[in-house]
């Protein structure tokens, strides 16, 4: 295949002479200083501008994939907006089912607030509903919900950090294997549509599991895009068992700034309080240690400036 007729992005620059691109079975074989006369298979850009794939760093992309086919909040401009949207996924949806509600954000909403509880649960009675900050880092669920989730102790209507993570990955584990690559190859569509072809994405509850990524790792050349994988969890034993050269991801040192959660040296202006560490300095030194003395590369998920300080002083 030749593609012609472009401004080729190529080692840093459009400065260059190459007028046409030959690839072959899907990769690029030779940089072409001429347009071939004879073009039996050809893609015209019609001068447009081709750059290299882009490589997105840091995903969720199981629940990217998800959430492309459940309710889009963003825009949501007050609480009975927000209601209906919800109500009308929910008259599609089966009993019994998931109802995925993502990029909600309160302090976009004409009240400021997160729906109370009984708001919520009106919505959708014979429905699971997960409601999701924008930021992933706080949520709320509905009642029935929370009635399945045994392991949830908290009273709270909205659910920050570890309870935020535990209801989070309830309701991903409810999914099957086949419902898991539908949700992988959603993903890779939005990708590619936004012209990324490498993909890291972080896979496990943050704790101890790293859920699906085995299955996954098998059936990567089933997907579209290339996908980096990383064993998000503090589980080091799991990730040298999967072959991983990597742990972490968004295993997480603090919050979010949205959520308040974020740790910060100084209190927020609109809340006294100066967000949360996660974990102790003793336990992110064991960690990182025992990480690097095994040749595994660590990424952890660091906000505010207490929790970027706390890490970098392990290093």
């Amino acid at each position: 295949m030749i593609i012609h007729n472009a401004h080729f992005y190529i080692d840093g620059s459009f400065e260059n002479n190459i007028k046409a691109i030959k690839a072959e079975q899907g990769k690029i074989t030779q940089l072409l200083e001429h347009v071939p006369t004879r073009l039996d298979e050809a893609i015209d850009l019609h001068g447009g501008y081709a750059y290299p794939g882009f490589i997105d760093c840091h995903t969720h992309s199981i629940s990217g994939g998800i959430y492309t086919l459940g309710v889009d909040l963003s825009g949501c401009p007050d609480i009975a907006s927000l209601k209906a949207q919800i109500s009308m996924q929910a008259q599609k949806q089966e009993s019994g089912a998931l109802i995925f509600a993502w990029n909600f954000d309160e302090s976009s909403l004409a009240e400021k607030r997160f729906p109370s509880q009984a708001e919520i649960d009106e919505l959708c009675p014979d429905q699971l509903l997960l409601l999701r900050r924008i930021d992933g880092h706080s949520c709320m669920l509905s009642s029935n919900a929370r009635a399945r989730i045994t392991a949830l102790k908290s009273k709270d209507t909205i659910l920050t950090g570890a309870e935020n993570d535990l209801v989070t990955n309830w309701f991903h584990a409810q999914l099957d294997d086949d419902a898991v690559m539908s949700a992988y190859h959603s993903a890779a569509k939005v990708a590619m549509q936004g012209g990324f072809t490498t993909v890291h994405t972080m896979i496990g509850d943050a704790e101890m599991s790293i859920d699906h990524f085995i299955m996954l790792q098998k059936r990567l050349d089933e997907l579209p895009i290339e996908y980096i994988l990383y064993p998000q969890s503090f589980n080091i034993d799991a990730a040298l068992e999967a072959g991983s050269p990597r742990i972490g991801g968004c295993i997480l040192a603090d919050g979010s700034i949205g959520s308040h959660t974020a740790a910060l040296s100084q209190p927020y202006r609109d809340k006294a309080s100066c967000g949360t560490l996660y974990k102790t300095d003793e336990f992110w030194r064991a960690f990182i240690t025992r990480a690097h003395e095994n040749n595994l590369q660590v990424a952890i998920h660091c906000i505010g400036d207490s929790a970027i300080k706390q890490v970098n002083d392990v290093y």
